[in-house]
């Protein structure tokens, strides 16, 4: 085989059709609506294709990747393929008919020539402006980069853009660049949208691209009506959006985020539990709390329920920042919006299926609990309430590291203390955390050893 031939014989394999083969509709059970939330034909195809009115061969094929709730993917998926029978994205899409492991389907649209920048941009304008899409930002990946590596989380994508900031009748779209793969990698601005409510579309294009920081290392205070709630559209049109009445069926969560969006790195949360009687109230000090950058840039509680207790979490970008994980346990302390044990579980552990209880996972989407192993407890960190008693101090805040290897141990990495004549707070970090023996019991809280 010549040279020619081998190159062709290549694009074949790695490339998806330049339009849907009408037989690949047959595949699916005679009775199968071919919607992905219902479909039940896994065992013969693990996806539903769909495709342009005009082929268009592919040079070289990338895609832009959606994760999306059961709840809202057949009607994204709707408004995709009818994008796409008018020309409005690439060539060719296709959605998953089974869902990952964290009860997402994902949706991959392709680009005929991933080095075709406004094209790529192009798609990406189209579909941040659907206005619901769930992701907290959009890559881009080729077979370079390894598709299946970054279906499931992994890998280095081609292009990323930050969730579009549409507020107001303002736009400001991105597309970022990966490059230098490695030690010395950089992120890179290379297409722009700016449009405020009276002008047109402003969109640059940066060859080369620019160097820049695309999204804050920091939090930074907002006004209190620039917050926003990525779930809002979903709440029905008599709803107040407040935790304790809202009973909107296409809405799993009441959120609050700030619009300067903060690169999370390990993410986690604080979790409370506030009764139905007093969740409003607290939700709102969150709220005030979180547009005052006294606590991360996220919270999220739950909406009223069956039972008297909601779930509020409130997110930090990086757990194993323990100075920034402490500093948000102080502010909760101090407003009083929690008085008994906390604890801070890590996104990680919630996605991997890890929970108390198989009830507890079966709610959040999972068939059961991942075990652990004995002493191992589901949360990172814990705060016990502070012993003002024992210890006569007027302040006193602790935190806890769970499961220090290799018997899952506890140990004490940070405390504020507060006496009555004190000016200023006394805090100290333990590296390594100091596991504290009965004999510190006057010291504060002494973890059970199990």
């Amino acid at each position: 085989m010549d040279s020619k031939a081998e190159e062709n014989r290549n694009q074949r394999l790695v490339s998806p059709p330049c339009f849907v083969n009408p037989d690949l509709d047959k595949i699916h059970n005679p009775d199968c609506q071919k919607q992905p939330s219902s479909c039940r034909c896994s065992d013969k195809t693990a996806w539903i294709w769909a495709s342009s009115s005009v082929p268009v061969e592919s040079i070289r094929w990338g895609m832009w990747i959606l994760f999306l709730e059961k709840k809202n993917v057949d009607k994204i998926w709707s408004e995709i393929v009818a994008l796409l029978s008018k020309n409005e994205l690439g060539n060719v899409a296709k959605v998953s008919t089974k869902k990952r492991r964290d009860n997402k389907h994902f949706i991959c649209l392709y680009t005929y020539d991933f080095k075709d920048v406004p094209d790529v941009f192009r798609v990406l304008v189209t579909l941040w402006r659907m206005n619901h899409i769930e992701n907290d930002f959009l890559k881009y990946v080729t077979e370079v980069h390894d598709v299946e590596e970054a279906v499931n989380g992994a890998g280095i994508p081609m292009y990323i853009s930050p969730h579009a900031v549409i507020y107001e009748k303002k736009e400001s779209i991105k597309m970022h660049h990966v490059l230098d793969i490695g030690p010395d990698s950089k992120v890179c601005l290379v297409a722009e949208l700016r449009r405020n409510s009276v002008s047109e579309d402003k969109i640059k294009f940066y060859n080369p691209p620019t160097n820049i920081q695309i999204t804050s290392s920091v939090s930074r205070p907002c006004k209190y009506d620039e917050l926003f709630d990525r779930e809002d559209e979903f709440h029905e049109s008599l709803c107040n959006k407040q935790p304790s009445t809202c009973y909107c069926e296409n809405v799993d969560w009441i959120w609050t985020n700030q619009l300067v969006r903060v690169k999370s790195i390990h993410s986690g949360k604080w979790l409370l539990f506030p009764d139905r009687e007093n969740v409003d109230q607290i939700w709102e000090k969150v709220k005030i709390l979180v547009a005052a950058n006294r606590l991360g840039n996220i919270a999220k509680v739950s909406k009223g329920e069956t039972g008297n207790e909601h779930v509020l979490c409130v997110y930090t970008q990086n757990f194993e920042d323990v100075q920034d994980v402490f500093r948000v346990l102080v502010t909760l302390r101090r407003n009083r919006l929690h008085n008994t044990f906390m604890n801070y579980k890590t996104d990680e552990a919630t996605l991997q299926g890890v929970y108390k209880t198989d009830e507890a996972a079966k709610r959040a989407g999972f068939d059961s609990t991942e075990k652990l192993k004995p002493g191992q407890r589901v949360s990172m960190y814990f705060s016990p309430p502070s012993p003002t008693v024992s210890t006569g101090a007027t302040e006193f805040i602790q935190l806890f590291l769970n499961n220090i290897e290799p018997e899952f141990k506890r140990g004490l990495v940070a405390e504020l203390r507060k006496e009555p004549h004190d000016i200023e707070d006394n805090i100290i970090f333990y590296n390594p955390p100091k596991i504290l023996q009965p004999s510190d019991r006057s010291s504060g809280f002494v973890p059970k050893s199990y």
